[in-house]
């Protein structure tokens, strides 16, 4: 892996590793620009409208989106990309940004750590913060910080530590929420219902945040109306266990639990398909703005929350699969104790 240009050492300083990273990559793209026309050119026309022509408009048309995103990606693997949060760029942000020294609280008192030595911590390459480290503000106090900060150290990199959990949402939903704005598309387009479609609605006054369940490949051709499923989730606490975090239409922060051993708790909702055959949010404006709402064929609204990302949605059907399809028998309870 090469190192970032010592020239554009300024560059990565004042626009940030993410977003340098961003930029290098929309660089990359265009520089090879003609390798997306070559691969995905006029003469493929043909074969793509049989394509269509025998499995449907909007499946295919996901399809060769799809197709064009992982070529992108392998650009930017050719590209080297990542190369702009690698160490070299690590420790040039550091020297620029970190505080020259740093105090956090562990079982065993408060730890201080030096600029040198936090530097040496963030340019690691080791999982899961399995690091030791030695400060050099308390001599010959060996420890490893991933013990001692076991969720994160943002609050360890910012100069404002009250800023370090809004990060670290931030960054969190990042991952795992493909699509979780006011205006997820731009014109007169709406989200559609789909594998990984998390919507709000009511069972009397209590709100109630669904997933959607259905495998990507059933979400169109729908001409008759078809039942959803939908996974529950639960609204939690930052101090509690979640797994997904996201925005809600009011602008609040979202913690919330799935569960795939929940799998009983699934529960269906019919809808019809519009002219396209797929199930289309429709916009509604409110006091606060507008919000996208799916509407079922008995009437009932639900609003569009987000939508997870690719791989996300479909671990998290398979890990409900997985559970759903588990072999329960009898055994010794020795026996059962053993095997834990």
């Amino acid at each position: 892996m090469s190192d970032p240009p010592v020239t554009t050492a300024a560059a990565v300083l004042t626009a940030g590793l993410v977003s340098n990273v961003a930029v290098a990559a929309l660089a990359a793209v265009r520089q090879d620009a003609h390798r997306l026309l070559t691969r995905f050119g006029k003469s493929l026309d043909p074969a793509f409208l049989s394509h269509r022509f025998y499995e449907g408009g909007a499946e295919s048309e996901e399809l060769l989106v799809r197709l064009i995103a992982d070529e992108i990606k392998s650009v930017l693997d050719g590209a080297d990309v990542r190369r702009w949060v690698a160490s070299p760029a690590v420790r040039l942000w550091g020297l620029e940004h970190l505080p020259e020294r740093v105090s956090l609280t562990a079982a065993k008192g408060s730890r201080e750590l030096d600029k040198e030595t936090l530097l040496e911590v963030i340019e690691g390459d080791d999982h899961y913060g399995k690091i030791k480290v030695t400060s050099r503000a308390q001599s010959g106090d060996s420890f490893e910080l991933g013990k001692v900060s076991k969720n994160s150290i943002t609050s360890l990199l910012v100069s404002d530590p009250e800023l370090a959990a809004e990060l670290d949402y931030e960054f969190a939903r990042l991952t795992c929420i493909a699509r979780n704005d006011t205006l997820p598309f731009p014109g007169n387009r709406s989200p559609a219902l789909t594998e990984g479609t998390i919507v709000r609605g009511r069972v009397g006054q209590e709100r109630l945040y669904l997933l959607c369940a259905m495998p990507l490949c059933d979400t169109v051709r729908i001409a008759t109306p078809r039942a959803f499923p939908f996974v529950p989730l639960k609204p939690v606490s930052q101090s509690d266990r979640y797994n997904l975090v996201a925005l809600s239409p009011e602008g609040d922060r979202l913690y919330l639990a799935f569960s795939p051993k929940n799998h009983y708790d699934i529960v269906r909702h019919t809808f019809a398909g519009d002219t396209t055959e797929t199930v289309r949010s429709k916009r509604q404006k409110t006091p606060s703005g507008e919000r996208f709402v799916f509407y079922d064929v008995s009437g009932k609204p639900w609003i569009w929350i987000a939508e997870l990302r690719f791989q996300h949605a479909h671990r998290k059907l398979h890990e409900l699969g997985a559970a759903s399809t588990r072999v329960g028998l009898d055994e010794s309870h020795v026996l059962r104790m053993a095997a834990q």
